[in-house]
């Protein structure tokens, strides 16, 4: 009988510890510094953003209706995929809540604007480190599964933006919130990623870019959005404090792995060579995550691939101490 408790016990504890995490709702706020409807209806939108806890906020400056907006011109091409990708491009104000785009008709000055996304959980949380020495700022966004999922690949945008732009615009606005500056991957329609599929698992991505001169870095934060591959629907959020400024938790021993693949693409064996002889592991995951090959080895494996239908996969290597993760097609 003790043991039979001692087994429920134990049972209970880690249904306990795995379990899902409250969504975290982030708005995208599609705007132009010479759009005049901008300065009327903003004003409205930001008292109900700032009555609401917990909901992050980011800004971006499409060309249209206006291309010569200044706040636009910082970064044309990667705000105007971002307008595209969300499917609002051509007018301006326009919202994205959580990935769905609100009617312009809508008043973004009512708070029921997001009570459809409200109380929500997910199977992932995100959190966001950020250092800013002098002339770059370096970030590590870390990807976790707090309980198995099948979620599969998805699109993470990472994107750095301004709390506050003090610019005396055309439509009589002069205080700008959470303006985007640029991604640190390149991709405003988010970079592809696998997501982790089991409990405890986790995907680390480092990145850096370098602040322009008119950008005051005191007020640089980042803004991470998890998203359906196909839905854009979002899976989680997550943004730093602008006042976060702390060195980056072993910056030099995670994720830093010095790991080389070859050939890729593939057609059957696939080479892991490592620039250290330390013992090492590796696990190769298809799109939905799903673990297909693994084993350890030193300084240098084989995997075979042969069997394997051609697509994207994706392969973890892991020492220690250090982690690298490398897209895979065959």
């Amino acid at each position: 009988m003790k043991k039979f408790l001692l087994l429920l016990l134990t049972i209970a504890s880690v249904q306990l510890v795995a379990q899902e995490v409250a969504r975290t709702i982030v708005v995208e706020h599609f705007t132009n510094s010479r759009c005049g409807i901008c300065s009327s209806r903003n004003p409205g939108f930001y008292n109900n953003l700032n009555s609401q806890e917990g909901i992050l906020h980011i800004s971006f400056h499409p060309s249209s209706p206006y291309p010569n907006c200044v706040l636009h011109q910082v970064n044309p091409g990667e705000n105007n995929d971002r307008t595209t990708y969300n499917g609002v491009f051509g007018g301006t104000p326009r919202l994205v809540i959580q990935g769905e785009a609100i009617s312009a008709s809508t008043n973004y000055g009512n708070a029921s604007i997001f009570e459809p996304y409200q109380n929500q959980t997910t199977p992932i949380s995100i959190t966001i480190e950020q250092h800013k020495p002098a002339g770059e700022m370096t970030i590590r966004a870390t990807i976790t599964a707090e309980t198995d999922n099948e979620i599969g690949m998805a699109k993470l945008f990472l994107g750095a933006a301004e709390a506050v732009v003090m610019y005396n615009a055309p439509n009589g606005e002069d205080e700008h919130y959470d303006v985007f500056r640029r991604t640190f991957n390149g991709e405003p329609t988010g970079a592809d990623i696998a997501v982790p599929a089991t409990a405890g698992e986790s995907v680390i991505i480092d990145a850096t870019i370098m602040p322009e001169e008119d950008w005051v870095v005191d007020e640089l934060f980042t803004v991470a959005i998890l998203q359906d591959a196909d839905s854009r629907a979002v899976i989680q959020s997550a943004a730093s404090d602008p006042a976060d400024n702390s060195p980056i938790t072993n910056t030099q021993e995670l994720n830093t792995l010095e790991a080389s693949i070859y050939p890729n693409p593939v057609s059957d064996l696939l080479t892991i060579q490592l620039a250290d002889q330390g013992e090492a592991t590796f696990v190769l995951r298809d799109g939905t995550g799903r673990n297909l090959l693994n084993g350890v080895f030193q300084q240098q494996t084989q995997v075979d691939m042969e069997r394997l239908p051609a697509g994207t996969y994706w392969l973890e290597i892991t020492t220690a101490d250090a982690q690298a993760v490398r897209k895979v097609v065959k």
